[in-house]
């Protein structure tokens, strides 16, 4: 196990298995490690935009595992501003929500789980949008990896569709794997959309 940074989050982790946001109650997937409660705040602060903004959101989760340890988030800032601009281009759409992840543990390298949120009524099938994903972060680095995820996407227009989209992605903001970073690296970041 990595030596822990003294950066670690200084955050509520909450163990319960729901968390109220904005006047509704969301099951979390809080197990084990429990969950930062600022970062499933925002994650669920920022699909509620893209929820007021589009009739439809498409969620899409996604994994990436870097090839070298890194002090910082440079290449995934890279990454994030390459693939937002290709979006933008390929689908003619102005706004893309986000929230990644940093976590280490076993590994000598950092990994990054995400998810983004596109409009569903413009963008209809994730196949093509994974395969844009895949080859940006291919370009940063060719000896990254992205696994596969088992059914990475949802499309969001309901509030059944939100509560299991919310309970999918909790996952994200687990307390587990975070902290372990230089300084000058953040354990996560969300677009900053707002109404």
């Amino acid at each position: 196990m990595a030596k822990k940074s003294p950066y670690k989050n200084r955050k509520y982790v909450s163990h319960s298995g729901v968390m109220v946001r904005n006047g509704t109650t969301y099951a979390i997937n809080s197990k084990k490690s429990g969950i930062y409660s600022t970062i499933l705040h925002r994650i669920i602060d920022q699909l509620d935009i893209c929820m007021n903004k589009w009739k439809r959101v498409l969620l899409i989760r996604f994994d990436f595992h870097q090839s070298f340890y890194s002090k910082n988030n440079k290449h995934i800032s890279r990454f994030r501003k390459n693939l937002i601009r290709r979006l933008e281009r390929e689908y003619q759409i102005s706004e893309v929500g986000y929230v990644w992840v940093r976590e280490k543990e076993k590994s000598k390298s950092q990994h990054y789980h995400w998810a983004i949120y596109l409009d569903g009524n413009k963008i209809r099938h994730s196949s093509k949008v994974l395969e844009i994903i895949k080859s940006t972060w291919n370009a940063i680095d060719g000896n990254n990896h992205m696994p596969t995820i088992k059914n990475p996407y949802y499309f969001i227009d309901n509030k059944k569709m939100k509560q299991e989209a919310i309970y999918r992605i909790s996952y994200l903001a687990k307390a587990r794997g975070k902290g372990y970073r230089d300084k000058q690296a953040k354990d996560y970041s969300t677009s900053r959309l707002f109404i």
